[in-house]
């Protein structure tokens, strides 16, 4: 087939892959000049996942939600929260995920959303599609990283003591509430403050 007197070849194996490479590079001086575009961040993770580098994915999607932490749109949303207006920020979740449908912070707050107004269930939904978006279970070595410089511990010694503790999804099913302490100091209090927040209209309204 040609189009515009050019002729279409399809692409070899080792085309895609010199592509994906190229894309990756793209991506990564992207996110060098402003390492706070969640959506560069994403996309990063998404063209390492395609060229089967699963462990450093899962460090640039981390990087994308600690990102989110800084994106006034979803600093909007945190507020309208924590205001408890829940219909402005039903609809800037809404508006948000039509246009990034992989943002694992906007999954993570819409299902607690959907827990504040008593859809159980869409909130359960929500938050397993957020641990699937995540890629959680294949940030182990993330783990061993911080036992091991924390601790002093060998690698191997921290693998058992990884082994020994229940899985992240056994711990989430199990917990009322979640604070993510796996990105920057600085986003824990509006996490805080947003529990505290919640907690103290459930006693008003109580």
């Amino acid at each position: 087939m040609e189009k515009n007197g050019i002729a279409s070849m399809p692409l070899t194996q080792a085309d895609a892959s010199r592509h994906r490479s190229d894309v990756v590079a793209r991506l990564r001086r992207a996110v060098a000049a402003d390492p706070r575009d969640a959506r560069a961040q994403r996309a990063l993770g998404q063209a390492l996942r395609g060229l089967g580098q699963a462990e450093a994915a899962a460090m640039a999607e981390m990087a994308a939600i600690r990102a989110t932490a800084h994106d006034p749109a979803m600093i909007g949303i945190a507020e309208a929260m924590l205001a408890n207006d829940l219909p402005r920020a039903e609809a800037a979740l809404r508006e948000r995920l039509r246009s990034q449908p992989r943002d694992v912070a906007a999954i993570r707050l819409m299902a607690e959303l959907a827990a504040r107004i008593g859809r159980l269930s869409d909130s359960e939904a929500l938050l397993r599609r957020a641990l699937d978006e995540g890629n959680w279970h294949i940030l182990k070595s993330e783990h061993l990283r911080r036992l091991m410089a924390r601790d002093g511990e060998t690698r191997e010694a921290a693998e058992r003591m990884l082994a020994a503790q229940a899985t992240r999804e056994q711990r989430l099913a199990a917990a009322d509430d979640v604070i993510d302490n796996g990105g920057d100091a600085a986003d824990l209090p509006a996490q805080v403050a947003a529990l505290d927040a919640r907690y103290r209209q459930l006693a008003a309204d109580s």
